[in-house]
């Protein structure tokens, strides 16, 4: 909604529309291949698909400032939530196993297009806070994330996994994954305070980064969170019959 309104405001020969149809045809193009050549048809190719709509959502706001040559409407804050996310994940898929996908397409795939996310993203906040800062909306991106992400470490402390065998980057991995939860908070802010006035592009990154979002819950749904060698439903069942 937010990203048609805001084609039919953009100027005669400044829409975007050709690169955007060209990227989501690369993109689906790219699902198929992964999928059918690099993954064999296994169904945890969904995580790597998933990093790869982050890519693309990222790849589209960068694409939105250099066709506009503005920062305006890009969260300064949202971009710093992504790249501590992006970071805590990769400290543990670049040298261990536990949470990447199962086929080919975690060997090596997956961590790099992680790497292209970090890249373009340190780019945008380098374009959004010192290129283009006079056409930053500082103003409008107001909302703190220092708690979000303080708030996302304590809980992973307290619930985390134990599929990489070390609790440190056990808690980190599980800390990106609620950061990334909270990363597109400040960008909806942000839209928000603009009533709904949005870049075509900023709505197929929002977009974008939900389906990516949404993928990657898909392949978690099946696995059991443990904490401290106990499920998660076994610390609610003692927390409830001691009640």
């Amino acid at each position: 909604m937010f990203a048609s309104g805001a084609i039919s405001k953009m100027p005669a020969g400044k829409s975007p529309d050709n690169s955007v149809l060209a990227a989501y045809g690369i993109l689906l193009t790219s699902f198929f291949s992964v999928y059918h050549f690099v993954a064999a048809g296994e169904f945890s190719s969904i995580m790597t698909m998933a990093v790869m709509c982050q890519c693309a959502a990222i790849g589209l706001l960068a694409l939105q400032v250099i066709s506009t040559g503005s920062a305006s409407g890009i969260s300064a804050r949202s971009l710093t939530l992504e790249a501590w996310s992006l970071c805590f994940r990769l400290s543990s898929t670049l040298w261990l196993n536990g949470y990447l996908p199962v086929d080919a397409s975690g060997d090596h795939l997956f961590q790099a297009i992680d790497i292209c996310s970090l890249c373009v993203v340190a780019w945008l906040l380098h374009q959004v806070l010192v290129v283009r800062q006079h056409t930053y909306q500082a103003e409008a991106d107001s909302l703190s994330i220092l708690p979000m992400a303080v708030g996302a470490l304590i809980l992973a402390g307290l619930l985390h996994g134990d599929m990489n065998g070390r609790p440190v980057f056990d808690i980190l991995w599980t800390a990106s994954c609620y950061i990334e939860s909270a990363a597109m908070l400040p960008q909806l802010w942000m839209m928000c305070k603009a009533r709904g006035e949005v870049e075509a592009l900023t709505g197929h990154f929002v977009a974008l980064t939900a389906l990516d979002f949404g993928a990657a819950r898909i392949n978690m749904g099946p696995v059991i969170v443990q904490c401290h060698g106990r499920t998660v439903h076994k610390i609610f069942h003692s927390y409830l019959t001691k009640v």
